[in-house]
């Protein structure tokens, strides 16, 4: 099994994000189009935050207009952790780090989805739960 095969490996490094001044549904076709389940949220280059697929749904029970509706509005907002601190930080661990070790901080932060870290604090992707199970099990 590939519970120690390095998570660089189920990061797709040409995912797309957007940005906090995009809707809801261009988010949603986003994540339909590449078959992923979270995007990174950026603002002036910088990531501040994540939407996910829970996010829209929840959002749709309440409010359907996904078209006149800002990622703003509903994503979690967080900052990367580097060397400065940060107030809201994003649940996060470097690429370098194994398949076992990231269902391990995913499952003690309760989340299904980890923004990958690159050198330099750079963030790569956001993975999430299934793409590491695949990971783990193509090994």
């Amino acid at each position: 099994m590939g519970f120690n095969d390095e998570v660089s490996r189920a990061v797709n490094r040409d995912a797309p994000s957007v940005t906090t001044e995009d809707t809801l549904l261009q988010a949603m076709q986003l994540m339909v189009d590449h078959g992923l389940t979270a995007l990174l949220v950026k603002s002036g280059g910088e990531v501040s935050g994540v939407i996910t697929d829970t996010d829209l749904q929840s959002r749709m029970e309440t409010n359907n207009d996904l078209a006149g509706t800002m990622v703003l509005e509903i994503m979690t907002s967080c900052q990367l952790i580097t060397g400065q601190a940060a107030k809201f930080p994003c649940v996060q661990m470097d690429s370098g780090l194994n398949v076992q070790t990231a269902l391990s901080i995913m499952n003690k932060a309760g989340m299904r989805h980890l923004v990958i870290a690159g050198e330099d604090d750079t963030p790569m992707a956001i993975v999430s739960n299934m793409d590491l199970f695949r990971l783990a099990l193509e090994s």
